[in-house]
C-alpha cells in the first residue's frame, strides 16, 4: 500500500534556474517562491520518494530532518529515507 502527501516547500529560483539546482525548504525565508512538492510512501522499503514537481537535488542545512517529520506525520508514518524523482537519497537516518 502507498501513501501520498503535498507538502509546501519554498525555493530560491535563481539557484534553481542559474545555480547549484534546486534544493527547496521547508520554512519559508525571504525572497523564496513558494511550490508544492508530491511524495510518495512505499512500505516496501519505508520510503518517501518524490513524485512531482522539480527534482530536488538536494537538502540543505536541517532540511532533511524538518521534512522527515512532515511528511511521517501527514502519512501516518514513521519512514526514515526520503528520496528525489531521480530515485536518489536526499536524507537518510540509516
Amino acid at each position: 500500500m502507498s501513501k501520498q502527501t503535498i507538502v509546501q516547500m519554498w525555493y530560491d529560483s535563481y539557484e534553481a534556474d542559474f545555480g547549484d539546482g534546486f534544493y527547496p525548504q521547508v520554512e519559508q525565508d525571504s525572497g523564496m517562491v513558494p511550490i508544492k512538492v508530491s511524495f510518495e510512501y512505499s512500505e516496501l522499503d519505508n520510503t518517501w520518494t518524490q513524485n512531482y514537481g522539480m527534482n530536488i537535488k538536494g537538502l540543505d542545512g536541517n532540511c532533511g530532518d524538518l521534512l522527515i517529520v512532515l511528511l511521517n506525520k501527514q502519512g501516518g508514518t514513521s519512514s526514515n529515507r526520503i528520496r528525489s524523482k531521480n530515485k536518489n537519497v536526499l536524507f537518510s537516518k540509516d
